[in-house]
């Protein structure tokens, strides 16, 4: 038998537990001193995070003396071990949390007893933890699975299987494996690969959240597994071989048991409302399934769910005060602001079709934006302006769009995508001004909506190593020219355009223009529009083209049949007949 004996400060010549540590022990061991008399052997390490990764010492117990209510170990010859004072202190505690030995506190006793075989198990442990370690750092996780191949047969290592440690770090590296981002779904061989480590990956991780029920590192590694499957099976052109609803629902059950252990978990309350509100939402509203007003209901109250846990993790960081703690969690914070910023502009409803096209057809249109969908749209401003500031000391309003380009692949969300949710934000806020006629804010809100949709547009063609089309933010930066009574303009910014559904937005900007010139030109835009196989709004387009016909006289052809509300609503503000 090993005697472990914690330490506080450097090791001395001998060691002196009062009262309180003496207690502890004796509730654990009532014949502390004929274990400590007959032990072959002694080891100290050092206790508390301070000292965790300074080396355990093997050392002679020469004598024990006990006066009163205080004990002085006297110790002789010493000898530096490979292992760690972390790795004996977490396996002590480890062992007494098994035996619900530990004291009121969640404390282990300050002297403890292993068999010499499990301190060498312990030992055999540390040193392939340390390897795990060093290749994880290395980002070599091949290497982590070759060091404990082959890995069907980890069950029945003990010294593994037993481990939550070790499982953890396995399991992580196999989670790191089994990612199919960018892997196309013809590829089977690749995917068959990766179908083993998710395979491998949850039988490692839920075998360490069953060894250690009030850690939640294993429970939140998996849980990042389901939720990178649910991504991953979401993706065009990808795999497909996992059931969605049930890799939510898993992810889900996960993340939950994460935040029963640790409820203050910024990355899994972030974690749980993303996948709630980018993943769950839309599958809910888009997936191959019946969607009626019970449905409807269903959405808005799991959207909420997801709003509460995004608006936790931003509480959470924002009361954070050590500045360690708000390093490691500033990615997470910026990433949970972008989602809830968005969030709130995609919910705030705003009629701008029922505007614009009550306009056309010469009808009064609507004189009030719901007092919902402006709290809507300040949440979305002020959400998305802390998430710019977040991860850049760079002023809103002295943005150079060079400098922004060399934050591409730094930033949780790139520079393009930020200012364009702004500028967005700000186009929103001008239209609803525009509505109730406040023109002062109109033209404040239209300014800062081009300013900020100007600097992502040129942000992202001075990107080179990730350019990208800038059409949608030209359709925006079109909207909002229309919002400040700039038909011209927003024509102009889309004349080169071809995507169909953009190609609607110029055709409503030629429409408003009014002249005999802007309906011919619309009506030829829409012509092209109508025959594009790849057009996703081709409901409107037909909707607009019918209404140029009408009022030009000519003969149309039928809508098509299967035209969405929407668009029927959009007929018939337009007097055109749906049936």
């Amino acid at each position: 038998m090993l005697a472990l004996i914690a330490i506080f400060g450097e090791p001395a010549q001998s060691c002196r537990y009062g009262e309180k540590a003496l207690l502890a022990v004796s509730a654990v061991f009532p014949d502390w001193q004929r274990r400590l008399r007959t032990a072959q052997g002694a080891v100290v390490y050092h206790a508390g995070r301070e000292g965790a990764d300074k080396p355990a010492v093997a050392i002679a117990l020469k004598e024990i003396a006990v006066k009163d209510t205080q004990a002085v170990l006297h110790f002789g010859k010493s000898k530096t071990l490979e292992i760690k004072s972390g790795d004996v202190g977490g396996e002590v505690y480890r062992a007494a949390r098994f035996h619900n030995q530990l004291d009121s506190n969640g404390h282990a006793p300050l002297l403890y007893f292993f068999e010499r075989a499990q301190f060498e198990m312990m030992s055999c442990r540390a040193k392939l933890g340390q390897q795990a370690e060093e290749l994880i750092n290395a980002g070599d996780y091949k290497g982590v699975c070759m060091l404990f191949a082959p890995l069907k047969s980890v069950r029945s290592n003990a010294a593994v299987w037993d481990s939550a440690e070790l499982l953890y770090k396995l399991g992580l590296a196999c989670s790191k494996l089994a990612v199919t981002l960018k892997v196309g779904a013809a590829e089977k061989k690749r995917l068959e690969e990766a179908r083993r480590y998710r395979s491998y990956c949850s039988a490692f991780l839920q075998r360490g959240a069953a060894l250690e029920p009030d850690n939640a590192r294993c429970a939140t590694a998996l849980a990042y597994r389901y939720y990178s499957n649910v991504h991953e099976l979401m993706r065009p052109g990808e795999r497909r071989d996992q059931d969605i609803t049930q890799q939510i629902d898993k992810a889900h059950e996960w993340l939950s048991r994460a935040l029963e252990i640790y409820p203050d978990s910024i990355r899994n309350h972030y974690r749980k409302g993303k996948l709630i509100i980018e993943k769950q939402a839309p599958y809910l509203l888009f997936g191959r399934r019946a969607f009626g007003s019970r449905e409807a209901e269903l959405l808005r109250e799991i959207r909420e769910v997801g709003e509460e846990h995004l608006a936790r993790a931003v509480s959470l960081y924002e009361a954070l005060e050590d500045e360690e703690e708000l390093r490691r969690n500033r990615r997470e914070y910026a990433k949970a602001l972008f989602v809830l910023g968005g969030y709130y502009l995609e919910d705030a409803y705003l009629p701008i079709h029922e505007y614009y096209l009550s306009l056309i057809a010469g009808k009064s249109p609507p004189k009030h934006i719901a007092a919902i969908a402006q709290l809507d749209l300040k949440s979305a401003r002020e959400h998305l302006e802390k998430c710019f500031g977040a991860e850049s000391k760079m002023a809103l309003e002295e943005l150079e769009p060079k400098s922004l380009c060399g934050l591409q692949k730094e930033w949780t969300r790139s520079p393009v995508e930020k200012l364009y949710r702004l500028g967005c934000v700000h186009s929103a806020l001008a239209f609803a001004a525009k509505v109730e006629g406040k023109n002062d804010e109109l033209k404040t809100h239209a300014g800062k909506a081009v300013y900020y949709l100007d600097a992502a547009a040129k942000t992202a063609v001075q990107s080179v190593e990730n350019r990208r089309s800038t059409w949608h933010i030209c359709e925006k930066l079109a909207w909002t020219h229309l919002h400040a009574g700039r038909c011209d303009k927003a024509q102009a910014v889309l004349s080169r355009a071809k995507q169909g559904h953009i190609a609607n937005t110029r055709a409503v900007a030629l429409l408003l223009a009014d002249t005999p010139q802007s309906h011919e030109k619309a009506a030829e835009v829409l012509q092209t529009a109508a025959k594009d196989r790849h057009n996703l709004a081709s409901g409107f387009t037909h909707v607009l083209l019918a209404y140029i016909n009408k009022q030009n006289k000519k003969e149309c052809a039928p809508l098509p049949k299967a035209l969405s509300a929407k668009n029927k609503r959009a007929a018939a503000l337009l007097g055109i007949n749906v049936e």
